[in-house]
């Protein structure tokens, strides 16, 4: 989003000029980002609940292990290519059009889902194109979410951070509504690799609706929008901006994996080392393992949007730390786990992930340079998937050592991460770009003693002009 600039700004270095809110628009009501935040809930509702549904598919159709991996791979594969597309064309299309299509990729690929039965290459598509649609669903609602938070009002860090949060609460809404709604199907209503799929398919036709209801706040065309960055292209790339948007990548891009590495461990490890020592568990049981975990981080996000510093806040660091301590009892516990612990650990492991992956959009949103938030956002979900690999690896790793060895091995990864995340997140400062293209509030900037609670308006001062947000545009160009 693009701030009008000030038709003046003061010579002097000691001085600032405050920043207007944009004019001529109507004051946004209670929730503008309802349109945007439903569309990305319904991606992520679309994208895990076929999560509760392995088991299902194995028992009902008769798949093996292998084509059931095979199906999981298949929704990852589709996600990771949708990252890096759906922010390239943020510079040529509007950010509700391709939410739009997001939702119409997930529609689709739940209508494949439910009336594939038992041919695998039905099943394929529809899973591709779920991962499709989670990954635009991802990258261009948050951003749609973060414009439609910021119109009409003063820019200052708390509504940048405010954005971000909206969106990972949007994800963990869809995600864990999806997972628990598409399970107690499958465990009670006829029909159930059928039935567990149609409140999906009501939730995106209303969806769709909304989004076309919906005020457009692009500010002016996309294209000109693309055409104005790379106008200023020709820029080198400053120290500076090099030095921050490293910094940045230290901080979120080691712990990445761990986002959706916790889940993985909470409703697909743990219930594979509790079924080795307890016997098979039931799809309501695996339910409210998916259910517990995504409920906790959703409670954990609403709870941390009240924090007075977003930034200095090391909140994926304290996500990380609890990851640590459930993996290290895990190793300790296993050969004596029973469901109530299994329960409780998935309770922690939803902590963390609602911790590690707020506090990384946190930092994104008010560190990266305003054209290369897209980009750092994708290649943010692109490390966290990778974390659904975690089951896999552990299985093939466990047939040359037992669990509590590997478990330990991943404590042992975690640990030098966590540090060198947190070292690199405690140097972050938030973005200066050019003057009058300010993101955030400029008492955050050089004031440490502001309080960050206190809402201010952009300001403009001369200290702001040796970075330029189309400078990391500029790198990527190159």
């Amino acid at each position: 989003m693009t701030v009008p600039r000030p038709a003046t700004v003061p010579n002097d270095a000691d001085s600032t000029a405050a920043v207007p809110a944009p004019s001529g628009r109507p004051r946004p009501g209670r929730a503008p980002w309802l349109p945007a935040a439903l569309a990305t809930t319904t991606a992520a509702w679309g994208g895990n609940q076929f999560t509760p549904l392995l088991g299902p598919y194995e028992t009902l159709r008769d798949f093996d292990q292998l084509t059931v991996n095979m199906l999981l791979g298949a929704y990852v594969c589709g996600i990771v290519p949708a990252l890096f597309l759906a922010a390239r064309l943020q510079r040529a299309v509007r950010l509700r059009t391709l939410v739009a299509v997001a939702v119409l990729l997930s529609l689709t690929g739940s209508i494949l889902l439910a009336a594939a039965g038992d041919r695998v290459t039905l099943l394929v598509i529809g899973r591709v194109l779920s991962g499709l649609a989670l990954g635009m669903a991802m990258v261009n609602g948050g951003a749609w979410i973060r414009r439609l938070t910021l119109a009409g009002a003063p820019l200052s860090s708390r509504l940048l951070a405010a954005a971000a949060r909206v969106s990972a609460l949007s994800l963990t809404t869809g995600f864990g509504l999806g997972a628990t709604a598409a399970g107690l199907l499958a465990f009670a209503a006829p029909a159930p690799l059928v039935s567990a799929y149609v409140p999906h398919l009501l939730l995106s036709g209303c969806s769709l609706l909304v989004i076309g209801l919906a005020r457009d706040d692009d500010p002016g065309t996309a294209a000109s929008e693309a055409t104005g960055a790379a106008a200023t292209t020709a820029r080198p790339l400053g120290d500076s901006a090099r030095t921050g948007t490293g910094r940045l990548l230290l901080a979120v891009l080691p712990v990445a994996p761990w986002i959706f590495g916790s889940l993985g461990l909470a409703y697909a490890i743990l219930p594979q080392r509790l079924a080795a020592v307890r016997g098979p568990v039931s799809v309501l049981y695996l339910t409210l393992l998916c259910a517990t975990a995504l409920t906790a981080g959703f409670g954990v996000q609403q709870a941390i949007r009240r924090v007075r510093s977003p930034l200095r806040t090391p909140a994926p660091t304290i996500g990380m730390a609890l990851f640590l301590a459930v993996v290290l009892l895990a190793a300790w516990r296993l050969p004596h786990l029973d469901p109530w612990t299994v329960w409780a650990m998935s309770g922690v492991l939803g902590v963390a992930y609602g911790l590690v992956i707020s506090g990384s959009l946190v930092r994104i949103q008010l560190v990266a340079p305003a054209h290369a938030e897209a980009t750092l956002s994708a290649l943010l979900y692109a490390f966290a998937y990778t974390g659904f690999g975690l089951p896999v690896l552990l299985a093939w790793a466990s047939t040359h050592t037992g669990y509590p060895t590997l478990l330990h091995a991943v404590a042992a990864v975690t640990v030098p991460l966590t540090v060198l995340s947190h070292l690199a997140g405690r140097s972050l400062h938030p973005h200066r770009p050019d003057q009058g293209t300010d993101r955030i509030d400029h008492a955050d900037t050089t004031d440490r003693a502001t309080p960050a609670s206190t809402p201010t308006v952009t300001t403009v001062t001369a200290d702001t002009a040796d970075i330029h947000p189309a400078d990391v545009l500029a790198a990527e160009a190159r």
